[in-house]
C-alpha cells in the first residue's frame, strides 16, 4: 500500500474569512509527471468526484496531460464544519 503523500488540508496561505469570498487556484500534479491525466477516463472521473462532493465547489479548470487546474471555492453552508477541519 502506497504512503499517503498529499494534502490533508489547504496549503499554507488559504485563508477562509466569514462573509468575503474565498477562491482557490487549485494546481494537481501527475505521480512522477507522468503524462497520465488528459483523457476522457480521467476527466470523468473528476467529474464525478466533483458532483458528489459537498465541501467545496469547482468552476473553471483544465486538465492537461501533466497537470490539473481548477477554480475552487468553498461551500458557504457548510462552513462551519470546514473551519473546524481546517484547524
Amino acid at each position: 500500500m502506497r504512503e499517503h503523500i498529499g494534502r490533508s488540508r489547504p496549503a499554507e496561505g488559504v485563508f477562509i474569512f466569514r462573509g468575503q469570498p474565498t477562491i482557490v487556484f487549485l494546481t494537481v500534479c501527475a505521480e512522477r509527471r507522468e503524462p497520465a491525466l488528459a483523457n476522457s477516463r480521467v476527466h470523468g472521473a473528476l467529474i464525478d468526484a466533483w458532483r458528489v462532493a459537498n465541501a467545496w465547489h469547482v468552476g473553471y479548470y483544465v486538465v492537461m496531460v501533466v497537470i490539473a487546474v481548477a477554480m475552487i471555492w468553498p461551500e458557504t453552508r457548510k462552513i462551519g464544519a470546514l473551519d473546524k477541519s481546517l484547524r
